[in-house]
């Protein structure tokens, strides 16, 4: 009896990792631009190994996307150190069915020493948070972006 029992709680907890764990990463969802619209709040961690500094990076802001494919914010950076104020953004994305998409972003201001972002990305928990990769040769760089309340 009580092996049935686990047999039952198994299946049962296997059942429900499988329906709620594709939903929580945006698999079966299906998104377009206007998946990717608001403000969000960013860190980007990682390190590079081209331009006047390179080493370690990390930088925080923020972006606002339009829901039409484009976008505009700021950031605070360091780079190996360095700190770069008032970093503007702009660009364009692209989003696809699945929920993935890309972006190229120009950044400007005092001090910037690299002036165009690229990365890949993944649209997670209906919109409100987005993982990213930067794709540029020379950098080993992860995003993270949560929605602003």
């Amino acid at each position: 009896m009580r092996r049935m029992m686990n047999r039952g709680v198994i299946a049962f907890a296997s059942f429900l990792a499988l329906a709620l764990v594709p939903s929580a990463f945006g698999y079966g969802s299906s998104c377009d631009y206007s998946s990717l619209q608001g403000t969000f709040g960013f860190t980007l961690t990682g390190s590079r190994n081209t331009g006047t500094n390179p080493g370690p990076r990390a930088a925080v802001g923020q972006i606002t996307f339009d829901g039409r494919g484009n976008l505009t914010g700021s950031e605070t950076q360091s780079n190996n150190g360095v700190i770069v104020k008032s970093v503007t953004e702009t660009g364009t994305v692209t989003v696809n069915q699945d929920c993935s998409g890309s972006a190229t972003v120009t950044l400007s201001g005092s001090g910037v020493d690299t002036t165009k972002r690229t990365f890949n990305f993944q649209i997670l928990h209906n919109s409100e948070e987005i993982f990213a990769i930067v794709t540029d040769t020379g950098f080993t760089e992860t995003i993270d972006f949560k929605q602003a309340d």
